[in-house]
């Protein structure tokens, strides 16, 4: 048996336990929160900050008297503690390393990646998703190149924070002991640290060294990443062709061997215009990715790309901790994983002003959520961050045996307010869904931001594959905002607003633009912001299109 079968064995006994331990979590909700609780407790009893301020976790009553809801600010004095005594502050398990937020704007976020929360919490929910993978395409281990995972990567950090690393949650390097991440493909060339740290570049070296390869699964963070691999394979088909003909990467000598027939096939495939990734790889059967929030507005194109594939969502999580693991290939929700944290909800309707900062005693429990409502979401989690809440909003879908089923909305707060508007997130959100329903018949990405002037305005750019006029754009989308908010309406009749200025592009447009503007420090989990906080995106890519 060769070393990546003997990885893969270990891996799938892994993800099995995994995912038997989330199932028992879900079939008992009640005792799952309890036995969390009853671990959190033992990890910060003796911890400074929460002993001094008379943290009781002996109970979620207990928890809710004692410790005070807060936002990331109210943890930075005890985290800025912590950075040098490395541990013993928030709990009493060694940080293992600083996690960095995605974020490109503001501070950087420090969130203690603790040895405790790595091997109890982070490792075991990314096992239990994989164990859902592979129930929906159990080829993911079939050989060494089955699977193309870019939804962690491998890179190399320097320590900046007193001796450790500040990095993203989706770069597992280096090895922390056996219990970290440690995927078959880990030691596999296209994973490691010596792949090119450039959005770019790492692209096209994943690219080489899975063409000519027998592709079953594709999985990312965000589908725009999936998405970006069709346009460097487009944009560098001549080269990589090339070093496939050859045997070469970037016309170096490699240890691939050349296939002359296969680029010549793969020749044809490219020089056709719509061609698919299943023409690329006719056995690739299984996607994994965001599926929520903006990054709905890809699903069609993934499809497009991917057809006849199944495709499973990625966990809804954040830098902060785990929300939802999959379960299944339903797309629109999927269950609280009970056994990653304990979970309070805050109805949406109440003003986080009301209880952020205080011991609130009136969040709900999970088994207290109904359907159909919206909720903040509160979490106590195993680095310490006890009652954080983070701004995510949540929708309970459904719930099933006491488990509610989650989709994530938005980020709390209001898009944007000239004259007492107050457009939130979720007013906007919802008013481009009913018009690219009615204008364009399926949803497609969009930004929008505001634009000030003597009569402001708000300023938005649309895809378009059917070529639909930006003057009924510009109808549509100010009749639904009307109806959506009654403010927006009030203030365009009385003239305060002018209707908004629609642009109409292609698709792929917006994409490619956002592509270019990565950073090399949020290059996994780069995300697609449909609301923007000021028009400058609107000229930029008006000056680039013209």
């Amino acid at each position: 048996m060769t070393e990546f079968f003997r990885a893969a064995e270990t891996f799938q006994g892994n993800a099995r336990q995994a995912k038997d331990l989330l199932l028992q979590a879900l079939a008992a909700p009640e005792r799952a929160q309890q036995l969390v609780l009853e671990d959190l407790s033992r990890v910060t009893a003796l911890a400074s900050h929460w002993r001094s301020g008379g943290a009781d976790l002996s109970t979620l009553d207990t928890l809710r008297r004692t410790v005070p809801v807060n936002g990331y600010p109210g943890f930075e004095d005890a985290l800025e503690s912590e950075t040098i005594t490395k541990g013993g502050i928030l709990t009493t398990s060694p940080v293992l390393r600083w996690l960095k937020t995605s974020g490109t704007t503001g501070r950087p976020k420090l969130i203690p990646y603790t040895q405790h929360w790595m091997r109890r919490y982070r490792v075991p929910a990314m096992l239990a998703m994989w164990d859902t993978f592979l129930a929906a395409c159990p080829e993911i281990l079939l050989h060494e190149a089955a699977t193309l995972d870019t939804q962690t990567i491998r890179e190399q950090v320097e320590p900046t924070v007193h001796g450790l690393s500040h990095q993203a949650i989706s770069n597992r390097h280096p090895q922390v002991d056996r219990f970290d991440w440690n995927p078959p493909w880990y030691n596999e060339p296209w994973y490691g640290p010596q792949v090119p740290s450039s959005h770019e570049g790492r692209s096209y070296y994943r690219l080489r060294y899975f063409l000519g390869r027998d592709l079953r699964a594709l999985t990312a963070i965000n589908p725009s990443l999936i998405l970006s691999l069709r346009d460097t394979l487009r944009g560098s088909a001549e080269a990589l062709l090339r070093d496939l003909h050859d045997g070469t990467i970037e016309g170096r000598p490699s240890l691939l061997a050349p296939q002359a027939a296969e680029a010549r096939r793969l020749e044809a495939v490219l020089a056709r215009p719509s061609f698919t990734f299943r023409d690329v790889w006719p056995r690739l059967g299984f996607s994994s990715c965001w599926a929520a929030a903006g990054a709905e507005a890809y699903l069609t194109r993934l499809q497009e790309l991917m057809p006849r594939t199944t495709f499973v969502p990625f966990m809804t999580c954040g830098t902060e901790g785990v929300v939802t693991i999959p379960v299944s290939a339903q797309l629109d929700a999927q269950p609280l994983a009970l056994n990653q944290a304990v979970y309070e909800f805050v109805p949406v309707t109440r003003d986080p002003a009301e209880w952020l900062g205080r011991c609130e005693t009136g969040t709900l429990a999970p088994g207290e959520v109904e359907a159909g409502r919206r909720y903040h979401l509160v979490m106590s989690q195993g680095n310490g961050l006890l009652r954080l809440w983070t701004g995510d909003v949540f929708e309970v879908v459904e719930v099933r045996h006491g488990v509610p089923w989650l989709r994530f909305v938005e980020r709390y707060g209001i898009f944007h307010s000239f004259t007492g508007e107050k457009l939130t997130h979720t007013d906007v959100a919802t008013a481009f869904a009913r018009t690219y329903a009615e204008v364009e018949g399926e949803m497609l990405p969009y930004l929008i931001g505001p634009e000030w002037g003597e009569v402001p305005r708000y300023v938005v750019l649309v895809e378009s594959r059917c070529e639909a006029s930006a003057d009924r754009f510009e109808r549509t989308l100010d009749r639904v905002l009307a109806n959506v908010n009654i403010e927006y309406a009030s203030k365009r009749s009385s003239g305060r607003l002018r209707p908004p200025l629609v642009r109409v592009c292609p698709p792929d447009t917006l994409r490619l633009w956002l592509e270019g503007r990565r950073s090399t420090t949020n290059q996994n989990q780069f995300k697609f912001a449909s609301h923007r906080k000021s028009a400058e995106f609107f000229h930029e890519l008006s000056e680039v299109r013209s």
